[in-house]
């Protein structure tokens, strides 16, 4: 009887082929949205049929466009991380040859230095040149035995942490001479309990805790202070310098792999610390204070041994 606003067909149309055309439109109108009756004095006197504009058929297809354009995101977010996740894993490699390298580099030249001397007749006697060679020795294979606890859980036993401290503490003052001959190395340790520990990893972590602060402060007058005490339910160590420090924008950084305040760093030895304390130990490890110019306090808690 009347139509309007059928796309393709005028409203003022009156031949058969529009009116077959509208048919086979109700027939569809019918089955999307079904047909309103038309009622007068409670009699069904004819039918009304509709449809929605083209207008919002057209913005049916909103929601997938929007799953698909989300879905895409995703993609692109997911294969980003992962390219992300890859070359910092490519980096880390790349830092554990170097790391390698550098810690292995220092007994082989020792030994080398010693073998030097024994083919040249020196007046340092044969026994002293054994037991300085068999230190270098023991050096290698505690790095061996570092590099292959990296990636599994480790052994851990009841140990005395300040016999450790005081371990690497020996260790760095053979070499004061050649960080500068005014750096003090002072060491502060009270009546701890035995904490559970792995002794090679936990000795990486404070030999690079000193090794960062030597590095930081100035050869003649810098001070180096490694503390170990009690501090309620835990043993906490400290390792404070009178250096350069840490930019407090830089302070939420220096965790992560690749960071470094150093010209030919890499930025793995903080990294590889916190992994140790936090992952191996149940400990934790952070920056305490730190001034530019003044000095840095790096502090790490361990729980006691039960």
């Amino acid at each position: 009887l009347y139509w309007r606003n059928l796309p393709g067909i005028p409203d003022t149309a009156s031949t058969q082929e529009a009116r077959d055309q509208v048919s086979r439109r109700i027939l569809a109108m019918e089955s999307a949205q079904g047909a309103v009756p038309v009622t007068y004095q409670g009699q069904v006197i004819n039918y009304f049929f509709y449809d929605d504009p083209p207008l919002v058929s057209r913005l049916r297809w909103i929601p997938i466009i929007e799953v698909a354009l989300v879905t895409v995101f995703f993609g692109v977010a997911f294969f980003g991380f992962r390219n992300i996740k890859e070359s910092e894993q490519n980096y880390i490699w790349v830092g554990m040859a170097k790391e390698a390298a550098h810690q292995l580099g220092t007994p082989i030249s020792s030994l080398m230095g010693w073998l030097h001397l024994l083919r040249e007749g020196s007046d340092i006697t044969p026994r002293e040149v054994a037991d300085r060679m068999e230190s270098d020795v023991m050096r290698l294979q505690r790095v061996a035995n570092r590099f292959g606890q990296i990636g599994s859980v480790p052994d851990r036993r009841p140990a005395d942490l300040v016999s450790l401290c005081e371990e690497v503490l020996y260790y760095y003052r053979q070499r004061l001479p050649h960080q500068g001959k005014g750096v003090v190395l002072e060491g502060v340790f009270g009546r701890v309990p035995y904490v559970l520990l792995n002794p090679e990893l936990f000795g990486w972590v404070i030999e690079n805790l000193v090794k960062n602060a030597l590095e930081a402060v100035d050869p003649k007058t810098g001070r180096v202070v490694l503390r170990c005490e009690i501090a309620g339910d835990h043993v906490q160590v400290t390792v404070s310098d009178n250096g350069k420090g840490v930019a407090a924008v830089d302070l939420k950084h220096v965790f992560k792999p690749g960071f470094s305040t150093k010209r030919r760093g890499w930025g793995l030895g903080l990294t590889l610390a916190r992994r140790i304390v936090e992952e191996y130990h149940g400990g934790r490890i952070w920056v305490e204070t730190s001034t530019p110019g003044s000095g840095t306090t790096f502090a790490l808690t361990l729980p006691v041994a039960t």
